[in-house]
């Protein structure tokens, strides 16, 4: 299946806009506890995504959502928006930007390995290639921290 233009040009964007928020937030850190400034970042996002929801007509469909799909969102946001979230926010408190982005960024490959293991994901070899690639990056923040 071919990929959209469109759709590359998101993902990047994606990876633009997520590589300068963890910035701003190491910024935060410096004068606030990592609870604080999840806790902060947590009810702005909910703030605005439920006026964005309300908005755009999508309100109701909030309680129309089966229970499966309820619990995978919970699980979701329990595992990348408090735990990841606090990992990382604490990780960035006490490392260098420069080290622990680069090491989270590492994402992808565990995303890669959780997507064959859980959705029968096909992982062709143009895509391990690129996970091969993402750990040897890894390494080399690694080493080069040492």
């Amino acid at each position: 299946m071919e990929t959209p233009m469109r759709i590359t040009v998101m993902a990047l964007a994606v990876a633009a806009v997520w590589g300068l928020s963890p910035i701003f937030e190491k910024l935060s850190l410096r004068d606030t506890s990592t609870t604080v400034v999840m806790t902060i970042r947590l009810l702005f996002i909910s703030a605005v995504i439920t006026v964005f929801t309300i908005a755009t007509g999508k309100g109701a469909e909030i309680f129309q959502i089966s229970g499966k799909t309820l619990l995978l969102i919970i699980t979701a946001g329990l595992l990348g928006g408090i735990v990841g979230l606090f990992l990382f926010f604490s990780a960035l408190r006490d490392g260098e930007a420069s080290y622990v982005i680069p090491l989270a960024a590492t994402a992808p490959l565990f995303s890669a390995l959780y997507a064959w293991a859980i959705l029968g994901e096909r992982v062709t070899s143009m895509r391990l290639a690129g996970i091969f690639l993402i750990v040897v990056g890894a390494a080399l923040v690694y080493w080069t921290k040492k």
